[in-house]
């Protein structure tokens, strides 16, 4: 049995974290005392809200590792120019952001310095 990509890991978490919170939601609302109608319309609005949330996170997270695996390759083909844009110190992906963007710039003055 082969193992779930890392995609596909995030998006099953992210489906399960919204799983409890939107099943007794709806649940309450088919038990509750409400029409058919209105029922059946949160009972679709809230499915839609869950799975798209889950689906942007997802895209949300392999955007980030997309864009830093495009630096280290422009690094790994001499590319010191390239810089990652919104990097903060106040979160785990902009730290390692910064941690690449001092890395890029060691080796260009490596480099110019060989030079």
């Amino acid at each position: 049995m082969r193992s779930l990509t890392y995609e596909h890991r995030i998006q099953l978490l992210a489906l399960a974290a919204g799983l409890p919170g939107s099943l007794i939601a709806i649940l309450l609302l088919w038990f509750g005392d409400y029409s058919s109608q209105t029922a059946w319309t949160l009972t679709v609005l809230i499915v839609i809200f869950w799975l798209g949330f889950a689906v942007s996170l997802r895209h949300r997270v392999v955007f980030s590792l997309q864009t830093l695996s495009n630096l280290l390759a422009a690094m790994r083909e001499e590319d010191f120019s390239i810089r990652a844009r919104g990097a903060r110190s106040d979160d785990a992906l902009g730290e390692v952001m910064i941690e690449v963007n001092a890395l890029s710039q060691t080796l260009r003055e490596q480099r110019l310095g060989a030079l």
